[in-house]
């Protein structure tokens, strides 16, 4: 699930201090509680699907490789 702190949400527009997008995908502070992964094939209330999970992650590496190395 989204946890936000106190910290991330700008308390005058309720909204996230900073963006946090990647591809179509926009994290939003309305999702707090809300769950990160889909947890069956007909469930659609995740913000990803376990494929969306693999794709950012394997990006992620592209762009980061350092982490391979730690």
């Amino acid at each position: 699930k989204f946890h936000f702190t106190g910290k991330a949400i700008d308390s005058k527009t309720n909204e996230l201090v900073k963006v946090a997008q990647w591809r179509h995908f926009e994290i939003k502070a309305n999702l707090q509680n809300q769950p990160l992964l889909v947890t069956t094939k007909i469930d659609q209330n995740g913000f990803w699907d376990q494929g969306d999970l693999v794709e950012f992650l394997l990006e992620f590496e592209h762009y980061y490789p350092v982490i391979k190395t730690v």
